[in-house]
């Protein structure tokens, strides 16, 4: 039996207009999902080691997450998920001043 599951664009804003394909290529990851939640909470512009401080804050909570550090989370945010976010343009990532200065 197949399983229809309805995703909720309200929880991650700036996802609304994904594909599905891209919309969970988004959201296969788990520190892209909790980097989209931790972005909603903070305002605009946003520098990368305030987004990483909350993502690391959020990731101490849940299970099975590896102890890091926020210059840990900082680099993996800055070579992989935020340019991913912004290539899919639910964020405007500027890499040269590690900053997400809005939701596109």
């Amino acid at each position: 039996m197949s399983q229809t599951q309805q995703r909720n664009s309200e929880t991650y804003v700036g996802v609304e207009s994904l594909s599905e394909d891209d919309y969970h290529r988004l959201m296969a990851v788990r520190r892209r999902r909790t980097t989209l939640a931790a972005l909603a909470e903070l305002r605009f512009p946003i520098d990368l080691d305030d987004i990483a401080a909350a993502v690391v804050k959020r990731e101490k909570d849940m299970p099975d997450i590896e102890e890091t550090s926020i210059d840990q989370v900082a680099m993996k945010l800055h070579h992989i998920h935020l340019p991913k976010m912004d290539s899919l343009c639910v964020i405007d990532y500027d890499p040269d001043t590690n900053r997400v200065v809005a939701w596109s």
